[in-house]
């Protein structure tokens, strides 16, 4: 599925699963797709954009409204077992390479049951959901509002309309919700009614203070996957009574620490993080290296590392393929990135390495600036909070962020101007430079 109105495309991708089929939903915008396994024709209002390989329905704008107006009275005709793929999502790419799941109708419906529990859902619940189609999370989420009986808002509206639409529910991204406190004017009153469930990436502290003051009070932190569901939440009260906290693990989601030979670790003991629950997927659509190294012995691990307490408080650190060894010391780059961005004037904040003299690997910390920044804070913070000395700092125009709000660090190497890097001080690395 690709098409640009939100009402005729969930008309679509609903008569879709009437009939049978497994879909997926993405943004060809005019591009043409290499060849991608699984899909057999595109529906889309794109004229150019394509997947190689894939037959294509053209349906422009024109069409959809006539059918609507008209209507159609033709009998739906096939039946899809519970057992048979009925959407395919793709997980948050941030690594460059968006995996995608399959999901039967019966993991559907496992997930839509457990995340009505979990954010208790009103059948008179009137939702907004940000969250890209793409992502199940982009889907689920208007698919339990309708299971629910509750009402779903396809138009994006303004914050200021948000009283006039009814609108108690938004579920939003980081990146969206610091862009929506932006853009409000300086007079605005906090709303009383309103919640603000935040998933997709880790909520920073100065973001989540300005929605605090500025939006509501009522903000829901929560922590997930494609390949899960939701695994935990915390209200933004919690979170600032438990530094670090992620969520409270939801009772019917089974979490573990483990360590490098996937061992249990005690309470309050860092490691790896491993998921079981209801409707979790068990494979990645093409990819066997990476379901060999997600999917293990029934368990799911997300690659995240962090620690449980005794009240089942999961405190995410960072990526384990993101935790930096410089000379034996080993760096968390999501924890970095926390404590800068807590720096007044930091504006947004990556954690990088890049290699330097003869292979060596150097630190480089990469700020987007605004009012008030000041370098020397910034060194002073990482030389005190984590013991470093030989580093770069380097400024950027803007880091690179998935529509999740989540850091592309596979594209952070571009931004590195290798001149002001350490080694670049050094006569034997700028002779080796030069080819001398």
């Amino acid at each position: 599925m690709s098409y640009g109105h939100a009402y005729a495309c969930w008309l679509i991708t609903l008569a879709l699963a009437r009939l049978g089929c497994c879909t997926l939903s993405l943004a060809l915008k005019g591009k043409q797709v290499g060849p991608m396994p699984g899909v057999s024709f595109v529906v889309s209002d794109d004229e150019a954009g394509c997947i190689a390989g894939a037959g294509k329905v053209w349906l422009p704008p024109e069409g959809i409204q006539d059918l609507c107006d008209r209507g159609d009275s033709t009998p739906v005709v096939g039946k899809m077992t519970s057992e048979e793929g009925a959407r395919i999502s793709f997980s948050s790419g941030t690594t460059g390479q968006q995996k995608r799941v399959v999901m039967s109708q019966g993991t559907i419906v496992s997930r839509m049951k457990s995340g009505i529990f979990g954010s208790a859902m009103r059948a008179d619940q009137r939702v907004y959901c940000y969250l890209p189609k793409g992502t199940f999370g982009g889907f689920g989420v208007p698919v339990r509002t309708w299971y629910m009986g509750g009402s779903v808002l396809l138009s994006k509206p303004s914050f200021a309309s948000l009283d006039r639409e009814k609108v108690l529910t938004v579920v939003t991204t980081p990146a969206d919700l610091h862009a929506a406190v932006l853009q409000l004017p300086p007079n605005h009153v906090p709303f009383e009614n309103l919640t603000i469930v935040v998933g997709g990436a880790a909520l920073s502290s100065e973001v989540a203070r300005h929605a605090k003051a500025r939006l509501t009070r009522n903000i829901v932190l929560t922590y997930g996957s494609t390949e899960t569901t939701t695994v935990a939440m915390a209200g933004i009260d919690q979170k600032e009574q438990h530094p670090g906290l992620t969520g409270f693990v939801l009772p019917w989601i089974r979490v573990e620490i483990v360590d490098d030979d996937a061992n249990a670790v005690p309470i309050g003991s860092e490691g790896y993080v491993r998921i079981q629950c209801d409707g979790m997927v068990s494979s990645y659509l093409g990819d066997e290296a990476a379901t060999r190294r997600a999917f293990r012995q029934g368990w799911f691990y997300p690659g995240d590392r962090g620690r449980l307490d005794e009240q089942q408080g999961l405190y995410i650190s960072g990526r384990a393929d993101s935790t930096i060894n410089i000379n034996g010391q080993k760096i968390s780059a999501e924890q970095m990135e926390v404590s800068i961005g807590q720096l007044s004037g930091v504006t947004d904040v990556a954690v990088t390495t890049s290699a330097v003299t003869f292979g060596s690997l150097t630190v480089v910390i990469l700020v987007v600036t605004g009012e008030g920044y000041s370098e020397k804070r910034v060194r002073q913070a990482v030389e005190e909070e984590f013991k470093l000395r030989n580093y770069a700092l380097q400024v950027a125009r803007k880091i690179p962020r998935n529509e999740l709000g989540k850091i592309e660090r596979h594209k952070l190497a571009h931004l590195i101007d290798a001149r002001r890097l350490p080694s670049a001080r050094v006569p034997a690395y700028r002779n080796l430079r030069r080819g001398k």
